[in-house]
């Protein structure tokens, strides 16, 4: 339950129940965070009608002095009506602070109301024809991916592009689970975001490409307990033009990438 509400446009989200109800049909951006305390762990799963869509875990079991961060983000089409929360995957005890941001990206159409009944009649015609090409013209313009690693462990030597072969949504098509490949379909500012879950005693340092250039990087040295698991994360928004391909790839020269699957993803959506 997120009672501490920040804002609400829209007034979606129950703070009694801890629950988003999607007001309409659209592309949906949602961010979750956890922060742990010492020798404490957190496992949240994203759900959408008690379906299970993405997740993320930190297992904390380092002195009483460090605390961890851990997120997630996923973009979702739903339709109106659909439900969405965060709940626990794991049966331990948690302890965690949270906060949770939801975005709403779609397009609308606002009715009006007019004395002349015949005029009115006219409008609403015109108003329902409007929608119907609206719809057609968000349905074109929608693009939306979200994929994991799908095998229980994965590694990646350096200069290994990613695989995230097991696809949870796959909006436009324009990301190839077989390569690892985001290849923009159209013009326009996107959105991404990958996450990556760490085993005891590996790292991680993945960086974002995009024809070849590294445009962000994130990074998790986890040098914890033989049961300490450490999420990381980044994000980033970027103009891209159609045909671009963008991928996560390891970027540490040293070491290989250790990484757990199903906790480690990668996603993004056409923002603009």
């Amino acid at each position: 339950i997120y009672d501490q509400v920040v804002t609400n446009v829209g007034n979606a989200y129950n703070p009694s129940t801890g629950k988003f109800t999607a007001p309409t049909k659209g592309t949906y951006q949602f961010n979750w965070y956890t922060l742990s305390a010492p020798n404490t762990m957190s496992h949240a799963g994203l759900y959408v009608n008690g379906y299970i869509k993405a997740r993320q875990a930190a297992n904390n079991n380092g002195s009483t002095k460090q605390w961890i961060t851990a997120g997630s983000s996923m973009a979702l089409p739903l339709n109106k009506g659909d439900v969405v929360y965060i709940k626990d995957i794991n049966y331990k005890k948690l302890f965690t602070y949270c906060s949770i941001l939801w975005l709403l990206l779609n397009l609308s159409v606002e009715r009006g109301e007019c004395n002349n009944l015949s005029t009115t009649a006219l409008i609403r015609n015109q108003l329902r024809l409007l929608e119907k090409v609206t719809e057609m013209l968000a349905s074109k313009r929608q693009v939306v991916f979200h994929a994991e690693v799908g095998t229980t462990q994965q590694t990646f030597q350096k200069d290994n592009i990613w695989i995230y072969d097991k696809v949870i949504t796959n909006v436009g098509n324009a990301y190839n689970p077989s390569t690892g490949k985001f290849t923009v379909p159209t013009n326009g500012i996107y959105q991404f975001h990958w996450y990556t879950l760490s085993d005891p005693k590996k790292l991680s340092h993945a960086g974002l490409f995009v024809n070849g250039r590294m445009k962000a990087r994130q990074a998790s040295n986890n040098s914890g307990s033989s049961s300490q698991w450490i999420t990381a994360g980044s994000s980033i928004a970027l103009p891209l033009k159609k045909g671009d391909e963008v991928y996560i790839r390891s970027v540490n020269a040293a070491w290989p990438t250790h990484l757990r699957g199903l906790w480690t993803a990668f996603g993004g959506v056409l923002i603009n």
